[in-house]
């Protein structure tokens, strides 16, 4: 577990957020949650959540060709969902 006395001094979540995925803990974290929404998706979940999920964990792990993919299943199914838009169209321009 991460001591609260090692993460750095800030107001900004996204810095924590970052700092925590950087140490073993936190990446074992996520790796563990992928493959638990991955199972979720395997057992034919119909829940959005999962694959917008999963496109954000890929982008914190740096994995723009799953996150993209992920991302394109939740606006193939909503496609007036305005934050998948613009994380897809961020990400775009990201692997251009």
């Amino acid at each position: 577990m991460v001591a609260s006395s090692s993460l750095p001094s800030t107001k900004n979540p996204d810095t924590l957020i970052r700092y925590i995925v950087g140490t073993d803990e936190g990446l074992e974290f996520m790796q563990d949650e992928i493959k638990r929404l991955r199972r979720k998706l395997s057992k034919g979940s119909k829940n959005l959540s999962v694959p917008s999920a999963l496109s954000s964990f890929y982008e914190r792990l740096g994995n723009l060709v799953l996150t993209m993919i992920h991302l394109e299943t939740v606006l193939q199914k909503t496609p007036e969902n305005k934050k998948a838009q613009w994380r897809h169209h961020r990400l775009e321009r990201t692997v251009q």
